[in-house]
């Protein structure tokens, strides 16, 4: 089965927003910003086109599209 890392990256982010919201004190909060930076500095790490396209998948998800409409980016 072909791997989709778009969703397993959005699903990471979206289990730390999870766990920022249950964060009960500063220190937890403090946790979970040093994993969403990790996170980010992965994405960035993956290159610009892999950024711009998780970007993409990212605003298609939190709209409830399944698919990412590229139309007027390419």
């Amino acid at each position: 089965m072909k791997k989709n890392t778009f969703t397993e990256d959005y699903r990471t982010f979206k289990t730390y927003e999870a766990e920022y919201r249950a964060a009960e004190n500063e220190a937890d909060r403090e946790a979970v910003r040093k994993k969403v930076n990790e996170f980010y500095a992965g994405i960035d790490a993956k290159g610009k086109d892999y950024e711009r396209l998780y970007s993409l998948y990212t605003e298609a998800q939190e709209r409830g599209n399944e698919y990412i409409d590229i139309r007027d980016n390419i």
